[in-house]
This record gives C-alpha cells, sequence and structure tokens, in this order.
C-alpha cells in the first residue's frame, strides 16, 4: 500500500551580494516551489524546472548598463531544512532568459529578460513529511 507524503519544498532566493552596485534584482517571484506528491517508503528526485513548471520557479529581471552581459552564480553545497533534517539540493536549474551557464544580457531598456531559476532535489524515504525551506543567495556580475 502506497501513502502519499506532503512535502513543501521551499527555497528563498535572496539577491543582497552584488560584485557591483548598478545591478539592481526586480523580483516576480522570489519562491521555488517543489509541487510534485511524493509515495511514502521511496527515494524519488523531484524537479521544479524553468521549462516546465514556470509558475514555481525563482523569477526575476536585472536592471543595470544596458547592452552588457551578466552572469549569474550560486553557492554550491546548499540544502533545504525541516528541523534538523536536511535536503541537498542537487543542481540549480537556469531557464527563460538565462543560458544554462547563468548568462543573459542587460536590453537596451536597461532591464533583462524574465530570468527563471529552478532546481532540482532527492528525497529519501527516511525524510518527515512538511515544509522545508532555505534562503539562498544569488551572485551577479557584468562580464
Amino acid at each position: 500500500m502506497f501513502i502519499s507524503r506532503l512535502f513543501v519544498l521551499l527555497i528563498l532566493f535572496s539577491s543582497s551580494a552584488y560584485c557591483d552596485t548598478t545591478l539592481s534584482v526586480v523580483t516576480e517571484n522570489n519562491q521555488l516551489r517543489f509541487s510534485q506528491q511524493l509515495v511514502s517508503g521511496s527515494h524519488q528526485q523531484i524537479t521544479s524546472h524553468p521549462r516546465i513548471n514556470q509558475t514555481d520557479v525563482f523569477r526575476f529581471y536585472i536592471k543595470g548598463k544596458k547592452g552588457k552581459k551578466i552572469q549569474i552564480s550560486l553557492p554550491s553545497n546548499q540544502t533545504i531544512a525541516r528541523g534538523n533534517e536536511k535536503i541537498s539540493i542537487n543542481q540549480f536549474i537556469f531557464g527563460c532568459g538565462l543560458s544554462s551557464a547563468g548568462i543573459a544580457t542587460i536590453k537596451n531598456t536597461g532591464i533583462s529578460d524574465l530570468l527563471c531559476i529552478g532546481a532540482k532535489v532527492t528525497v529519501q524515504s527516511k525524510h518527515s513529511p512538511g515544509t522545508y525551506s532555505n534562503s539562498v543567495p544569488i551572485e551577479i556580475d557584468y562580464l
């Protein structure tokens, strides 16, 4: 018998670290959610992908110097937690106006196209149902 477990996996993005103060973030959605239902007792990989479920991913624009390229960087070894339980973030996924390397261009209007970041995690059978969350800082640099 399979029992459905409810997990709310939430990543909040923080854009407080910049190398250049002429850049600013215009956030459309600063939460990344994983909306899939999981089955109890199984080891499952779940993804919030910018191409598939754009409403659940981190969505934002970057204001900056017209015509300049920017690169988004995220720290490695990130987790989301519920008390002492932690789920590792396997991979961040760039999408929308970001290349797979996290690169975009500031348009002649001074703002980028819509940029999106998703993620992939593995929920193991040992993880308890509930809400897991964390804040992840992003770094934005001119190239």
